[in-house]
């Protein structure tokens, strides 16, 4: 996951595994999906559950390497990196082309698709000028579309050290001064994108045992299998009605709030 980059057919078939778990089916067996799978992917800021994309996850883990690639520039495999595509890796010739085969390369391809979905992962990322090994303070664009060599040529041409620091370059992500990256920061971002849902925050209480909480999301999204929402999904029932009292339709609302007998029989298992 986290060296080579996965085939979107093999995420699929992973996430229809998934998807079957999730709603209880074994793997001969064809169970109904009362929510949309990106939706329980998807943060619960957005009313998800947070269950996390493969996809995303993968892609996240990869990027990883383009930080490892800047902070340890001595390494052997940067180094062999470097000779192969250049100082920067070839980042800065997206899409990549002419190079070998192997997972810098998918690297490289990664980042370009990513860019080209709108997603560009790169400009998440500052350069701290330091030494001016990587990036130069003077005269590289890494603040405006000018080098501030040309911006503020006055204080440039008064400058004797040229050089920023004797430490070298860092890079910060999402401009975190920490200088930390987060595979978890990064997967939400290539999420927020990919799955592209929306909506109010998932109401979550970590006192809870997770089944309530989940139970609670379903009823909030009409997920609950009621005669109703059978009925609706086109299957042929004899009845709608509640099948306890035959008193009312079966639906969400009548189950946790408009039968009293419901109500009345749960609260005496509850003081039980």
């Amino acid at each position: 996951m986290s060296v080579f980059l996965t085939p979107l057919a093999v995420i699929h078939t992973l996430e229809s595994l998934r998807a079957r778990f999730f709603w209880g089916a074994e793997l001969d067996e064809k169970r109904m999906h009362w929510v949309n799978w990106n939706k329980i992917l998807t943060s619960k800021e957005v009313g998800g559950l947070k269950v996390g994309s493969i996809f995303a996850f993968n892609r996240a883990l990869m990027f990883r390497w383009h930080w490892r690639f800047f902070h340890y520039p001595n390494v052997l495999w940067v180094r062999v990196v470097k000779a192969i595509y250049g100082q920067d890796g070839g980042l800065s010739s997206l899409p990549s082309s002419g190079y070998p085969p192997g997972p810098w390369n998918n690297l490289i391809r990664m980042i370009s698709n990513l860019r080209n979905k709108g997603i560009d992962l790169l400009s998440l990322f500052l350069i701290r000028v330091r030494d001016g090994a990587s990036m130069s303070f003077w005269h590289d664009k890494w603040l405006d579309d000018l080098p501030l060599a040309v911006i503020f040529h006055r204080i440039y041409a008064l400058d004797i050290h040229k050089v920023a620091s004797d430490r070298p370059d860092r890079l910060s992500w999402l401009s975190d001064v920490t200088e930390v990256f987060y595979v978890s920061s990064d997967r939400a971002i290539i999420e927020s994108s990919t799955l592209a849902i929306t909506g109010s925050e998932s109401r979550w209480n970590n006192w809870f045992p997770i089944k309530v909480n989940i139970l609670i999301w379903r009823i909030g999204n009409g997920s609950i299998p009621t005669r109703e929402r059978l009925a609706y999904r086109g299957l042929e029932l004899q009845s709608i009605l509640c099948p306890v009292f035959l008193c009312d339709m079966e639906t969400i609302d009548h189950i946790f709030e408009g039968c009293g007998e419901l109500i009345n029989i749960c609260s005496r298992i509850a003081i039980w």
